[in-house]
């Protein structure tokens, strides 16, 4: 017997039906049905829609990728620091943001806020910085 198999998929429901061919065309219908899922949103009251279950994992996982975006770019930037000199190299990027910005005297190898310039005579001198950093 050669049958065909028809299917509507919706978002909270599915309906098949199963038909019977005879020279390639239906003829009569075998079976048919319809699946209805419950719907995926927050129980709604004073006839407004619910909020759609996903939106609490949503909002956490937005939040998580923002601090790892952050912490990602941190330290990209104290890498580059370090490269170019102007970052004391310290195996926790932690400790070495704050030894260099509020204990300079106690081991940094350098003080980010003093940089050198060099002079059309080939001598080097001190440039205070313009911002007061906190």
């Amino acid at each position: 017997m050669n049958w065909r198999l028809g299917l509507d998929l919706g978002t909270n429901s599915i309906a098949w039906v199963v038909l019977k061919l005879k020279e390639k065309k239906p003829s009569d219908f075998i079976d048919t049905g319809v699946r209805i899922f419950s719907d995926s949103r927050e129980p709604a009251g004073e006839g407004r829609i619910g909020d759609p279950l996903a939106v609490a994992r949503r909002t956490a996982r937005g939040i998580r990728k923002n601090i790892n975006r952050r912490k990602l770019r941190k330290s990209q930037l104290v890498k580059q620091l370090v490269e170019d000199g102007l970052f004391p190299k310290v195996i926790n990027t932690a400790s070495a943001a704050y030894v260099s910005i509020h204990a300079p005297a106690r081991g940094a190898t350098c003080d980010v806020y003093c940089l050198q310039c060099p002079t059309p005579r080939g001598k080097t001198q001190r440039i205070k910085p313009t911002v007061k950093l906190r």
